[in-house]
């Protein structure tokens, strides 16, 4: 964050669905972000007094039938859903899962001290909103050409038709686009800035690949 500070922060939720939002808004809220916390903690703390396999899976199933009128348990099977399927945290035999401490996770310092704006808009209105604001940074992290994105609101991904012709090196603001390193999208946005290639492993899947992250701004990343 170093190389862009003091830049005015606008990040921008979209696509997401309004329980996300939702749970933006209570992390930026100090007062909000104690009750989640709290509440989040009366959940483990009740799948921790279970000891029998079969107590643990049946209040997971339980939740899971309730999960989205409540925001509570739709994080806690969210952050803790390899329980499903990874057996980690396992009901096989006990084990305890820590109690969660909102305040020592980055992300929810970042939220309580920074100027954030929360906004449920497509990725090209954020675009067309901010491109030409020099103050501001814009961050895209669309879903990935050679990946199902069924699980997204809008899937058809329409940003790389809007950014082909919508090129960022015009635009005032600064960006940074986070793309699969495949030879398509070097086509795509060949006259533009490659600022770093890494290699990524998604833990759930196992599945090994490289992004690349492309910008208006050079020689930005080391």
């Amino acid at each position: 964050m170093s190389t862009v500070h003091p830049l005015k922060y606008k990040y921008i939720l979209n696509d997401l669905s309004t329980q996300i939002l939702e749970i933006y808004t209570m992390l930026m809220n100090k007062e909000l972000c104690l009750i989640l916390e709290q509440e989040l903690n009366n959940i483990i703390d009740k799948f921790n007094s279970f000891d029998d396999e079969n107590e643990r899976r049946l209040y997971w199933n339980n939740i899971r039938q309730t999960r989205k009128d409540n925001i509570y348990q739709y994080i806690f099977q969210e952050k803790y859903g390899a329980m499903q399927g990874k057996m980690h945290p396992p009901f096989l035999r006990r084990r305890q899962i820590s109690p969660i401490i909102l305040n020592n996770i980055p992300i929810v310092k970042f939220l309580q001290t920074e100027q954030i704006i929360l906004t449920n808009t497509t990725d090209i209105e954020v675009c067309k909103l901010y491109k030409d604001d020099p103050t501001c940074l814009i961050f895209l992290d669309p879903p990935y050409i050679n990946t199902s994105n069924i699980g997204y609101t809008n899937y058809d991904m329409n940003i790389y038709e809007w950014l082909f012709y919508n090129n960022i090196r015009d635009f005032k603001a600064k960006v940074y686009l986070i793309l699969e390193n495949m030879w398509f999208i070097k086509l795509l946005f060949k006259e533009n800035h490659i600022a770093k290639i890494y290699d990524k492993l998604y833990q759930g899947s196992k599945k090994q690949t490289q992004h690349v992250i492309i910008s208006n701004v050079i020689n930005s990343i080391n």
